[in-house]
This record gives structure tokens, sequence and C-alpha cells, in this order.
């Protein structure tokens, strides 16, 4: 804030005043009676009013264009302040887009999420499935798959490795194969109309879970086998399709049924229960 004047000051200006006051009143009095002095100041006073017009209009003059620079100035500032008020807007728009968009992909990681576990439950529950199938007991043991192996060890039969291998899950679908060529199953019936027929013949299910867990580890082991067989020319495909039929390479169809032969001749008094359950297979077959 200014400071308040002190009366020095107001002392000074008020002997200015009346020395101005004092001034003029001499003049007056001396300069009075004389025409020529009242013409000169007269003469003064108008070019001093012309000039201070001049002036004024000068200042008027500047003084508009001052105030159009500003009224610009400020126009211009006020079209920035909508434009950044636009962007504010797109912007909030653009974010609630985005938050949007962030929500529905945070429901579809839950809903994944869901998903994922549902799988882990069923996974879990198919396998303690197939634990509860005691596999060994359905397909009986492998003393009768390892002794043919071992009686063809020497063997160079190529067409005879599935066999002689001593793999009884190889040996079991090789069977299926032989007699379901001989049946004229169509490849892709031949899991679901033929081998579980067969097994259905001796083995009873307890629930329809057990059936359905066998078929399908019936169907995978069934698909894997013949595809390599096929991969390696001992069976041919006589078409393309689930609808297919197919055949077996002559020599493999030899040594199927030189196994047949062999396993319907065996008598393992110590394994007695596995070799019946092979024959009675084989007979399954044989009489489809």
């Amino acid at each position: 804030m200014k400071e308040k004047m002190k009366s020095r000051e107001w002392l000074y200006i008020i002997f200015i005043i009346i020395l101005l006051q004092f001034i003029v009143q001499a003049a007056a009095w001396l300069y009075g009676g004389n025409s020529g002095a009242l013409g000169y100041i007269s003469f003064a006073g108008t070019v001093v009013s012309i000039i201070l017009a001049v002036l004024a209009i000068v200042y008027s003059y500047i003084q508009s264009l001052s105030q159009q620079n500003s009224a610009t100035q400020i126009s211009s500032q006020v079209e920035k302040l909508m434009s950044v008020t636009e962007r504010m807007d797109l912007s909030k728009n653009d974010l609630s887009l985005t938050l949007d968009h962030l929500k529905k992909v945070s429901e579809k990681i839950d809903i994944t999420i869901d998903h994922q576990h549902q799988i882990k439950e069923q996974v879990e529950s198919l396998t303690s499935e197939f634990n509860e199938i005691d596999f060994e007991n359905l397909l009986g043991s492998d003393r009768m798959v390892r002794k043919y192996a071992a009686a063809q060890k020497n063997s160079d039969d190529y067409y005879d490795k599935p066999f002689s291998g001593g793999y009884v899950g190889l040996s079991y679908t090789c069977i299926f194969l032989y007699y379901a060529e001989k049946h004229k199953f169509e490849i892709g019936n031949v899991v679901s109309d033929f081998i579980m027929q067969v097994f259905s013949e001796f083995i009873d299910f307890e629930a329809d879970s057990d059936r359905k867990s066998f078929f399908e580890f019936q169907e995978g082991n069934f698909v894997a086998t013949y595809q390599l067989l096929a991969s390696m020319d001992f069976i041919y495909l006589l078409g393309s399709g689930d609808d297919a039929l197919f055949a077996l390479n002559d020599k493999f169809k030899s040594a199927c049924e030189e196994f047949i032969e062999f396993a319907l001749s065996e008598d393992d008094e110590d394994d007695e229960d596995s070799t019946q359950l092979l024959k009675r297979i084989i007979e399954c077959c044989q009489d489809f």
C-alpha cells in the first residue's frame, strides 16, 4: 500500500498553488490594460487548445488500436480455450471408451479363468475315472505277448514287428484291425461298432462313465496305431474320410494270422485268465 502524505508535503503543495495563483494574478494586473499581450495570450491559448485536441485525437486513435489488438488477443485466447475444451471432451470420451474396453477385457479374463478351472476339473475327473478302471484286468497281462515276442526274437520278418516287439496294446489293436478288415468295417466305425461290441460281450461296465472312458481310451489307441501302420504301408485306406474301407498288406495279414494261431494254441497254466481272455477276444472277433 502507498504511504500517506506527510504534513510537510501538504504544505509544499499548498505553497505551490498559492504561488501559481499569485503569478497569474500579478500577470493579469500588469498586462490587463495591454491589448497586444491579451492577443498573444489568446493566440497561445488557441494554439495550445489545437495541440491538445490533436494530442487527444492521436491518443484516442492509439487507444482504439490498442483495444482492438487486445480484443483480437482475447478472441484468440478464447478460441484456444474452446479448442482445449473440445480436446478435453475428446480425451474424456476416449478415456471412457478405454475404461469400457478394459472392463470388457477384465470380464473376458474372468470368463477365461472360469473356463480354465472347469477344464482343470474335467481333466481331474477324467483322470480319476481312468484311475478307477483296471485296464490290466480288462486287457489281460502281457505274458502271452511277451512269450510270442521271445519265440520270434530271431525272426527277420519286418511285418511281424508289431507282435514280436512285445507291446500288448499294439498286438491287441492289430488283431482288431485284422478282423475289422475281414468284416469290412469302415475305418471311422471300428471302435464304436466293433471293438466296443466285442468287449461288451464279456466286460460289465459298472457305470456309463466307465464305458465312456474306456471308449475314449480305445479310440485314441486305435487311431494312433492305424495311422502308424498306414504310414509304414502295413495297411491301406481305400478312400478318404471316416467312411473309407481299408485293407491289410498281405505280409502283415500273414503275421496277424500267425500270432492268432499261436494265441489259440497256447495253454498257459500259470496265466490261465489272461490266456483265456485273449482267446475269448479272438473268438468274439471271429464270431462277430
